[in-house]
């Protein structure tokens, strides 16, 4: 498997060395974008509120709510 991001590839094998992962986790963690998942928990709570604005329209239209404008 092959990561072109640097600062990807960078931390999974800090991973790899402090949580002593096996391959088969590794490859688990790689497909399954844990990278990015962590990066996403991290960010500022005023881009978290961004994205929560974002998400809450969406929703609302899947569920047939439509805007009062």
């Amino acid at each position: 498997m092959r990561i072109s991001d640097e600062e990807e590839r960078n931390f999974y094998l800090n991973e790899v060395m402090t949580e002593n992962w096996s391959v088969r986790v590794l490859e688990r963690n790689i497909k399954s974008g844990y990278y990015k998942r962590i990066l996403s928990t991290q960010l500022p709570d005023k881009e978290n509120k961004v994205l929560e604005f974002v998400k809450d329209p969406f929703v609302l239209e899947l569920m047939g709510v439509t805007p009062k404008c």
